[in-house]
Order: C-alpha cells, then sequence, then structure tokens
C-alpha cells in the first residue's frame, strides 16, 4: 500500500478494509508492505491501529507487515506499534519492523517465508 498526499483515518480504514478482504480470499500466505512518505494521518492513532491489528491478524494466512519510509520514523511512532502488537499476545508475530527500501522489506519477507513461518 502507497502513502502518499494528505491521508485521513477514514482512506486509512477504507483501504486497510480492502486489504482484509484480500487476505480473507487469497488461500496463501499475504504479506504487506507499507510505503510511507508522509507518516501518520492527524489524530490519534492507537483505535485505527488497534482496529488494524483486529482486522489483519483476523486470518491465519496473515504474513508479516513491513512498513518502508525512506523518512526516519520517530521513536514515539515505533513505540506506538510496537505497543499495539503486543496487544495480541498470544498471536503469531507479524511485525516486519520499519525499514528505508523496498529491497530490505522484500528481504525480510523472503527471510520469513524460507524459515516456512507465517510471521518470524
Amino acid at each position: 500500500m502507497d502513502i502518499f498526499g494528505q491521508v485521513t483515518w477514514d482512506q486509512w480504514n477504507t483501504t486497510i478494509d480492502k486489504i482484509a478482504e484480500e487476505i480473507k480470499n487469497a488461500p496463501q500466505r499475504v504479506d504487506v508492505i507499507f510505503y510511507d512518505t508522509v507518516g501518520m494521518p492527524k489524530g490519534n492513532p492507537i483505535p485505527h491501529l488497534n482496529a488494524t491489528r483486529s482486522k489483519l491478524f483476523a486470518y491465519p494466512n496473515m504474513g508479516l507487515i513491513v512498513t518502508v519510509s525512506p523518512r526516519r520514523i520517530s521513536s514515539f511512532v515505533e513505540m506506538i506499534v510496537e505497543v499495539i502488537r503486543r496487544g495480541s499476545t498470544g498471536r503469531k508475530n507479524h511485525s516486519g519492523g520499519f525499514v528505508t527500501t523496498m529491497d530490505e522489506a522484500v528481504s525480510r519477507i523472503k527471510q520469513s517465508r524460507s524459515k516456512g513461518q507465517v510471521a518470524r
């Protein structure tokens, strides 16, 4: 998913619903790469990221989620994402982390897949 321009949480949620539908209908593992050039929409991200986690992690074929951003991700944003991820205690770790290039994202996914894991 490319994230560019002015993004709202409504647009985010609509896109996540589409991604969840694709995962639901896919017979194989699905990995998601967020390519983010603008950062998060304005407003409190926690309810939206919780909803994202619930929607995407509901499917057993959900693989890694890797965020690519050529900009430096703030420690605060990384902390929020980590807290949200930990909210799915007892489930697989779907976090592929934050990277700066698409090649790094693909490499992490390939590494996870080579181990036969849904997530690392």
